[in-house]
């Protein structure tokens, strides 16, 4: 099968977070078994000052009707690791900015790339199979497609919209239902794009999708229960029976402490627990910890409320108390980054705080940590547990989405088995919970090396999500 994939962002070009990671990882794992498989995503700045070594053609050029407007649009071509990719171009949009989201005409730069992934497959008469679009930057491509496309292309393919995170949903005016993609606007009186007395993208995309995947098999039932906060259930209620969650892997050459450049010592799982002390100890004297020995809590992180850095920063002063060292590296919310600085100020020699999105450091801190805090209010499923995992730190989650799916909860008997902690209610009193859980595993040796070999033992790899996703292909192709 010929599998495209469009999405905001893709490894290695460019990725602000798991979405990323899992449309490079899957489409490598494709062309692995050999089936063709292209990413269509936009050209940022970034790419432009990084092509990572790679040559980009320029496959071809045509303008992007929108409504009034004639967007010009250049497309580049590369091919990396067995992986064609195709680069939207357009300098008012994208190339002209420094970040991939966040700007105030995010709906209508969307609009933009989606026509012209549709206009590229066209007029380059690509022959998908099937085209997978993630998340709500690329949610309005079934649409575009039973408008304007339909029994014109070289294959009439089939569409799977995965959902990395239903919160995000891409909401724009009724009126640029035709302002934007040149479509009446009687699909939204009819509820087809309606939400929120908006145009939902992504709401578009769960309505008219041949098939709706998530990103972890609990996640997909909190979808149907409402338990995202996204008011969407109403739509996978009516999208049940297409409805289906398929759990993360990760890419298991770029998570390997034995190769890893960028941590202070690699090590395997026969060397883990010695090797592990050298980079934690050396690690927290260079973040200048004023006691290395003491128990190692990390968090790397969007700071965000749904990350629940709220629990972390409201259960410091006790893990302070407790004789813990607190270790939070990311970037987010702007109130949530002071209020972690303020914590750092106020407890210099256990708390120390790095307001910056650094690869390197994400891979030294889960070479280093004894525990790593992911107290989310929801995930939908999650990698960095899979990291931890991998690097020999403890996960420390609350029991929501693929936390479930991929965490064995330690519940102080179950060593021999259990690979992490879990909590259940959101709530400081829960959280803490399960620190002092951590806390006493700590001093019991013993126990925590058995879970420290589990989480490493633990099969994070694409194989088995691998086969869930070719099946789906194949079965909503009819092969």
């Amino acid at each position: 099968m010929r599998i495209c994939m469009i999405s905001g962002e893709s490894n290695p070009f460019l990725k602000t977070g798991g979405l990323g990671d899992v449309v490079y990882s899957l489409s490598k794992k494709l062309v692995t078994y050999k089936h063709p498989t292209s990413i269509i995503m936009p050209y940022y700045r970034k790419i432009a000052c990084d092509t990572k070594g790679c040559i980009l053609s320029r496959v071809a050029d045509f303008n992007v009707k929108m409504n009034w407007r004639n967007q010009s649009c250049q497309v580049f071509k590369t091919n990396y690791e067995g992986i064609n990719f195709y680069f939207i171009k357009n300098d008012q949009y994208f190339t002209c900015r420094d970040d991939a989201y966040g700007y105030d005409d995010d709906a209508e730069r969307f609009a933009f790339f989606q026509l012209a992934a549709m206009q590229l497959i066209h007029d380059l008469k690509l022959p998908f199979d099937v085209i997978h679009v993630h998340d709500w930057q690329s949610s309005m491509i079934p649409l575009i497609y039973h408008q304007f496309y339909e029994n014109k292309l070289v294959r009439n393919p089939k569409f799977i919209l995965t959902i990395h995170n239903s919160l995000f949903i891409g909401y724009t005016h009724r009126n640029n239902l035709y302002d934007f993609f040149n479509i009446s606007t009687e699909y939204y009186d009819n509820g087809l794009t309606r939400f929120n007395d908006s145009i939902g993208y992504l709401k578009t995309g769960i309505m008219t999708a041949d098939k709706v995947t998530t990103v972890s098999p609990t996640h997909a039932e909190e979808l149907l229960k409402g338990w995202d906060g996204s008011g969407l259930q109403g739509s996978f209620e009516l999208r049940r029976q297409d409805l289906s969650g398929i759990i993360n892997g990760i890419d298991t050459k770029e998570w390997d402490p034995r190769i890893d450049p960028m941590i202070r010592h690699n090590y395997s799982i026969k060397n883990a627990l010695e090797v592990r002390s050298k980079c934690k100890e050396e690690f927290a004297k260079a973040l200048g910890f004023a006691h290395p020995e003491y128990p190692l809590f990390v968090c790397v992180s969007r700071l965000s409320y749904q990350k629940g850095i709220d629990l972390i920063t409201g259960a410091i002063p006790e893990l302070v108390r407790r004789n813990c060292n607190i270790y939070i590296l990311g970037t987010g919310q702007k109130e949530i980054e002071n209020e972690v600085l303020s914590l750092q100020a106020r407890f210099p020699e256990n708390v120390v705080a790095q307001i910056a999105f650094r690869n390197d450091l994400a891979h030294i801190a889960y070479s280093s940590a004894d525990f790593f805090l992911i107290p989310s209010r929801y995930e939908p499923c999650g990698l960095t547990q899979m990291y931890s995992h991998r690097y020999g730190a403890i996960p420390l989650a609350r029991a929501t989405g693929g936390l479930v799916d991929s965490i064995i909860a330690y519940n102080g008997n179950n060593e021999d088995v259990a690979d992490g902690i879990l909590f259940n209610d959101y709530s400081l009193d829960g959280f803490l919970w399960a620190c002092n859980l951590a806390i006493n595993l700590y001093y019991n040796q013993d126990k925590m090396n058995k879970i420290i070999h589990n989480g490493m033992k633990a099969n994070h790899t694409w194989t088995k999500s691998f086969k869930e996703y070719v099946a789906l292909y194949k079965k909503v192709v009819g092969k």
